[in-house]
């Protein structure tokens, strides 16, 4: 047999000398074309905000004057994300647990009251560590940018505010707190609805403990100067906390695995089948592309789950996590051999970027409006409910982000594209009597 005859009559060789071609295109044009750009994700982002500065009375033609409209005029002049007002801080909670936006931003009643007293006012923010790994970074640094642009704001006001001290002294009503408008900064955003959520415990800062003087070279007896208060206090608290750093990484890589390991399976599986299905044999295939998937997602998920739970030290839902991994790496296993069961060869023009790029469009690593207009057509199968499940189950969120019936829904119209593949797959390849 010659080399020419050999190539001929096995296509595995045939792919051999293409696959390098296909791979390095498919990469080359992928990494460069699906670049997140960072400043169009954080445009993409939302900071909820809850008015409830009632201001004090003020001289006419002002009659309330209200620092906090001056305060939030300025840091949306700064922030480089959008910001949304909400009318109380329950709604505004329960957006951000629902991923709607990424912190909440509470002015409290006597914010200007405070500030005319000669006292720093309180501001809260609310940040959670239950959605994407950007949005869980940018809410972290919000604290000291929302610090900054406030504190800025009370300094530069506090020629105004001690001339308002002797009317905010008078026994005069208290002027009521502006309505807030519950619309977003830019025309064409829906309004969040509001739903009562249960309130969220503020929890008090900690502080380090002290140093002796001693221990930094000051003498005994011999104080250190006495800093100034800060012109404002940003007291921030966590919705959702994750109990380590792991397991803001673990929903991206136990993504990732799955769907790797899905790919594996199906090639594996679609060259296991291909001489039996040849040979007429329609159904022990149809039978081992159904319960394969199903059967090796079982052993697939309870590996991931513990590996996860024993790096992490968190053990809390794991019979619903592993039951929920089951079906999601049942759903991506059965995709992919669907794909084969169709296309054949030509599904790795798929299967692959859909490995490697899924995790953009399911909110791994960055909100899955940041992903690229081209592949957002992802969105239309459930990746994003398969990484907000996760998370829910090991950090926390709302009580329907455990979406089962809908990656069901994936598993069951995966399976029957397999059946529809491998059936006319089937009528094509049987001999002719």
């Amino acid at each position: 047999m010659t080399l020419g005859e050999l190539v001929r009559a096995n296509p595995i060789l045939r792919g051999a000398l293409v696959a390098p071609s296909v791979v390095v295109l498919i990469f080359c044009l992928f990494n460069l074309t699906a670049v997140v750009d960072q400043a169009a994700v954080l445009r993409t982002l939302t900071v909820a905000i809850v008015h409830q500065d009632a201001g004090v009375p003020a001289p006419l033609p002002l009659g309330t004057f209200r620092l906090g409209d001056q305060a939030l005029a300025a840091l949306e002049r700064q922030m480089p994300l959008r910001t949304a007002r909400f009318e109380d801080v329950n709604s505004a909670t329960d957006a951000l647990d629902d991923g709607i936006v990424v912190a909440v931003l509470v002015l409290p009643p006597d914010f200007t009251a405070t500030a005319v007293a000669g006292n720093p006012p309180q501001v809260e923010l609310i940040v959670s560590e239950h959605l994407s790994v950007l949005e869980t970074q940018v809410g972290r640094q919000l604290s000291q940018q929302v610090q900054a642009a406030l504190s800025f704001v009370v300094v530069v006001a506090r020629p105004q505010l001690a001339a308002l001290r002797p009317f905010a002294a008078a026994p005069t009503r208290a002027a009521p707190a502006p309505a807030a408008t519950a619309a977003p900064r830019e025309r064409g955003e829906p309004v969040v609805p509001a739903v009562p959520v249960p309130p969220v415990a503020v929890r008090s800062l900690e502080a380090p403990p002290a140093t002796p003087l001693d221990a930094i070279g000051v003498p005994a007896g011999q104080g250190l100067p006495v800093a100034p208060p800060a012109p404002l206090q940003v007291v921030t608290t966590t919705l959702h906390t994750a109990p380590n750093g792991l397991l803001l990484q673990a929903p991206f890589v136990m993504g990732f695995a799955a769907w790797m390991g899905a790919l594996v399976g199906s090639i594996l599986l679609f060259f296991g089948t291909r001489r039996p299905l040849a040979a007429g044999n329609l159904g022990v295939v149809l039978g081992a592309r159904t319960l394969f998937p199903l059967l090796a997602s079982v052993l697939a998920a309870l590996i991931g789950v513990i590996t996860v739970a024993a790096l992490t030290n968190v053990w809390d839902h794991f019979w619903q996590l592993w039951a929920f991994r089951w079906l999601v790496m049942a759903a991506a296993l059965t995709t992919m051999t669907a794909l084969f069961s169709v296309l054949g060869f030509f599904a790795f023009l798929l299967a692959v970027p859909l490995v490697f790029y899924q995790s953009v469009v399911a909110g791994a690593l960055a909100p899955p409006a940041a992903a690229p207009e081209w592949i957002a057509w992802l969105g239309h199968l459930p990746l994003a409910d398969m990484t907000r499940g996760v998370r829910a189950l090991l950090i926390g969120g709302p009580i329907d982000a455990v979406q089962w019936v809908n990656i069901a829904m994936l598993l069951g119209a995966a399976m029957v594209v397999v059946w529809t593949g491998t059936v006319l797959w089937g009528a094509r390849r049987r001999p002719r009597g």
